[in-house]
């Protein structure tokens, strides 16, 4: 009776949360166990996820560490990175893609900038806009800041600001003088 009031209480949660969203995207908390036929839970994917080795098969060697020396290590390395902040769903979620998108939108806007495509630009700058207002509101809602994040944000701030006016002062709307000290203060801030 306990086990089926709480996987209900679970899938309501999960209803009411963002479940649209893909299982990458989800805060580690909304994702979902699944139960088998027997009665038994099992782990939500990003756990399952986590216990991959990404490395690649391993080759068979005549001496040194032998498998299971081997796979501790791999599991010390992914406590390791767990402690540090760097697990799957620390890293892909759907903040950190924002600020991903973000820093990819900032050549893209610089060439319609000189381009001279005034009205594409300027959409593309609006939604970048709203893309930084909206991950950092999606970190704090969903509980989501991560290290990546923490980096990821201000870097795609830094590279949006200075490619728009690096291409607005290459292509004259902005005095050269001006939009080397903004580029010059933005590059100090980060050295």
């Amino acid at each position: 009776m306990l086990a089926q009031s709480k996987s209900s209480t679970l899938s309501r949660k999960i209803r009411n949360r963002k479940s649209w969203l893909p299982h990458y995207w989800r805060p580690a908390r909304c994702q979902p166990s699944f139960a088998c036929a027997s009665g038994s839970q099992l782990p939500p994917a990003s756990s399952i996820l986590s216990l991959v080795d990404l490395t690649g098969p391993r080759r068979e060697r005549s001496s040194g560490p032998s498998q299971q020396q081997q796979g501790d290590g791999s599991k010390r390395q992914q406590q390791d990175w767990a402690e540090a902040g760097w697990t799957w769903s620390e890293v892909c979620n759907l903040p950190n893609s924002l600020s991903l998108a973000r820093l990819a939108s900032g050549p893209f806007i610089s060439a319609l900038i000189v381009n001279h495509n005034w009205s594409t630009a300027f959409i593309a700058i609006s939604i970048a806009a709203v893309t930084d207002w909206l991950d950092g509101a999606v970190a704090k809602r969903w509980h989501t800041n991560s290290v990546l994040g923490s980096y990821l944000d201000p870097l795609a701030d830094k590279v949006l600001v200075c490619c728009v006016v690096g291409a607005l002062g290459y292509e004259g709307s902005l005095p050269v003088w001006l939009a080397t000290v903004i580029i010059g203060r933005d590059v100090l801030l980060v050295g």
